[in-house]
């Protein structure tokens, strides 16, 4: 589809100079070419996807053409926020975060320029069907994360550190905690004292404890 003469009303050249020039759309559709179909100011365009530029329907992109001659996604911008169930499991068995009460197993994420994620975590066990599970917990991350961009090690220090947290015992206080990449696809959890989150690690996890964090990282 030749979009040009749209692209010349939209992104009109001042004194016949062809700069490039930039307009805010809104996806309509993720087309099974790569393709997106985007709303801009009420003129419905298709534009090529950039590399790295994860879009999906409603949210609001970046678009970009060259001399009235071309467009392209530049970035994902003002993207619209996405669920997720992040997963807490143990190295040896998983923990069960049972229901009732204040029961919370609920992950938001959205993209950011450049191949960038960034989540909230928020985990609370509830009052029933409660179980610590056995080993050192992690966490699943909502999208896998760029194995030739981040460190991703099984060892604290070595690999990339991608956010900040805190954890709540019902009945003794709270610590933070510092989520690193054990996987391309979960976190492990370190504790200011050098130890790892686990089964009894800062304490035995039990009914209405939480832990919440905030996670940063450039996604594969």
């Amino acid at each position: 589809m030749d979009d040009s003469a749209i692209a010349r009303i939209l992104f009109p050249a001042p004194d016949g100079e062809p700069p490039m020039r930039h307009r805010l759309g809104v996806v309509t559709a993720v087309n099974a070419d790569g393709t997106l179909t985007v709303d801009v100011d009420g003129v419905s365009l298709v534009v090529s996807e950039l590399e790295g530029a994860v879009a999906s329907v409603d949210d609001v992109v970046q678009i970009a053409a060259w001399s009235g001659d071309s467009l392209a996604l530049g970035r994902v911008q003002l993207a619209t926020p996405k669920t997720y169930v992040p997963a807490l499991t143990g190295s040896t068995s998983n923990p069960a975060l049972g229901s009732g009460g204040s029961f919370t197993q609920e992950g938001r994420y959205h993209f950011l320029p450049g191949r960038m994620v960034t989540a909230n975590v928020s985990l609370r066990f509830g009052t029933t069907g409660v179980g610590a599970g056995s080993g050192y917990y992690f966490i699943s991350l909502p999208i896998a994360a760029d194995a030739t961009f981040h460190v991703i090690d099984t060892t604290p220090g070595v690999a990339d550190s991608i956010g900040f947290g805190v954890l709540r015992d019902n009945t003794a206080g709270y610590t933070t905690a510092v989520p690193w990449l054990y996987s391309a696809n979960a976190v492990a959890l370190m504790l200011p004292t050098a130890g790892l989150v686990a089964h009894a690690v800062p304490w035995t996890w039990a009914a209405s404890d939480a832990m919440n964090f905030s996670l940063t990282y450039r996604h594969a």
